[in-house]
């Protein structure tokens, strides 16, 4: 900067101002200029400062050198690539912190995108707004995959000291509680993506519709309402929440179903292809197999 200074303006004050040198910084920096370059630089007369032929030589060179470092300081970082991935809350809950140390360690370039809930989720994968799709489709366009995941077990949240304890109920009658419901789940009943979480709920003619996991957890501790997750979900939603869960007899609870659902535009990507892998092993703590299922729209 102190050598520009210097070629560009016509006395040693004005570039040691343009700088921020002081006078006898000033002089030493030029000095060693002199020394480094082996010529006078600049020649101090009743006209100001006259540039020796090698300054000369030398000006359009540190310009052009500047022009170049102010080019790379001032350019914007590249945006990093972005993974999204539409999936319902209760799943959020256990797969984001996973899904990111994946990221941060296969490639660190990647940044997880979640989407919370399923909304038109399909015509977001379509646009390229979502990536990945984790949740159940009833129909799709040709040009989708999608990998069906082993079903999950599942079980009964409920309040500690709820009036059910100590008892057994067969699946039927658990009709007799309120059953919860997640906004998140709507989508059943339309083209789109959807949870399976409103298949598993037990029937009943009291039925409370929430709009998140967590107003349904703490719904679960203030209430006698029941509701059937994932045993991976029930876990975590016990330990943070401090629930318990009903036993019952007879009849299984009917397994939770998802999958994975993604546009072919992404289907050989290797980060994505990754991605997928890592998803179903969290998921079903196996493998999968891709599949290829174009439905007409």
């Amino acid at each position: 900067m102190w050598l520009s200074a210097i070629l560009r303006c016509h006395s040693i004050s004005q570039a040691r101002k343009e700088v921020g040198l002081s006078a006898r910084g000033a002089a030493q920096s030029l000095l060693r200029l002199r020394e480094h370059f082996r010529d006078e630089l600049v020649v101090v007369d009743k006209r100001g400062l006259t540039l020796t032929p090698v300054a000369m030589r030398l000006r359009p060179r540190v310009e052009s050198a500047l022009e170049a470092i102010d080019r790379i300081l001032t350019a914007s970082a590249p945006e990093p690539e972005r993974f999204t991935l539409a999936m319902p809350d209760h799943q959020a809950l256990l797969l984001v912190g996973k899904l990111t140390a994946y990221f941060r360690k296969a490639s660190p370039s990647t940044s997880l995108r979640p989407v919370i809930g399923l909304t038109n989720a399909l015509v977001k994968l379509e646009n390229g707004e979502v990536d990945l799709v984790l949740g159940n489709a009833n129909d799709a366009p040709v040009g989708f995959f999608r990998r069906t995941l082993p079903g999950i077990p599942t079980i009964c949240l409920c309040r500690r000291g709820h009036m059910g304890k100590g008892h057994e109920f067969d699946y039927s009658e658990l009709a007799q509680f309120t059953s919860l419901r997640i906004n998140a789940t709507d989508n059943a009943n339309v083209a789109d993506a959807f949870d399976g979480l409103d298949l598993i709920q037990p029937p009943s003619n009291r039925t409370l519709k929430v709009p998140d996991i967590h107003t349904a957890a703490v719904l679960l501790q203030q209430t006698d309402a029941v509701l059937v997750v994932p045993v991976t979900t029930a876990k975590c939603l016990i330990e943070r929440y401090e629930l318990d869960s009903l036993a019952l007899s007879g009849k299984k609870l009917p397994e939770y179903k998802v999958g994975l659902i993604w546009h072919e535009r992404g289907h050989r990507d290797e980060v994505h292809t990754g991605a997928r892998n890592i998803l179903s092993s969290f998921i079903a703590n196996e493998p999968s197999g891709e599949g290829r299922h174009a439905v007409s729209s």
